[in-house]
């Protein structure tokens, strides 16, 4: 992979990031996630938040299990979905610091580095909410009827990360790294949209 999504990658866990103000009905609002705490990165990464009064939505929908999808994250995206964003390598299982994810590096210039990770206890979209200070950008959403949320920091533009509380302590989260001059560099959110929303989904909701 040549490019590194990191914030979008880092959203709350200590280095958020996920760059990009791109408006998105879907784009999240956060969701409950009051417990376990072991520390990841991105979105759900740190200490559970249990002990501190919640910040984020309710979960209003059914909660998600993600135990299976976290063996393979590329089970929550296709290839052939994947084709209407850009020209990408199949989707590579990986893991980033502890994180399951699921990356699709471009096989064109014009096409942005798209990445899903999936975070088990990891505080879920609390987390995020209690860390709020720490990006630049914090815009609370929904995908699907969950609360999400969309942030960006200091990675500057042509970044973007959308991550979604499926239940009380894991996270999905979908972030896109665009080069300047590729068509979604002024607007990193726009297909982070569609692929959030089929991410949740895929996972049932």
């Amino acid at each position: 992979m040549t490019r590194r999504c990191l914030g979008i990658v880092t959203m709350l866990l200590g280095a958020a990031t996920l760059a990009g103000a791109c408006s998105a009905e879907t784009a999240g609002v956060a969701r409950e996630v009051p417990s376990s705490g072991t520390s990841q990165t991105s979105t759900g990464n740190s200490n559970s938040p249990s002990s501190q009064p919640r910040l984020s939505p309710p979960i209003e929908r059914p909660r998600l299990d993600l135990a299976a999808a976290k063996e393979n994250p590329c089970s929550l995206l296709s290839d052939s979905f994947m084709k209407s964003y850009g020209s990408f390598r199949p989707g590579k299982v990986g893991d980033d610091r502890g994180i399951r994810q699921c990356e699709f590096d471009p096989t064109t210039s014009d096409s942005p580095l798209v990445t899903l990770q999936i975070f088990i206890n990891s505080g879920g979209l609390e987390g995020a909410y209690q860390r709020r200070a720490r990006f630049t950008s914090f815009v609370p959403g929904q995908v699907r009827g969950y609360a999400s949320v969309q942030t960006a920091n200091a990675n500057g533009p042509g970044n973007c990360a959308i991550s979604v509380g499926v239940n009380d302590a894991d996270l999905l989260q979908v972030d896109i790294s665009a080069t300047p001059g590729t068509p979604n560099f002024g607007t990193p959110c726009a297909p982070v949209v569609p692929i959030i929303n089929e991410t949740v989904q895929m996972a049932g909701g």
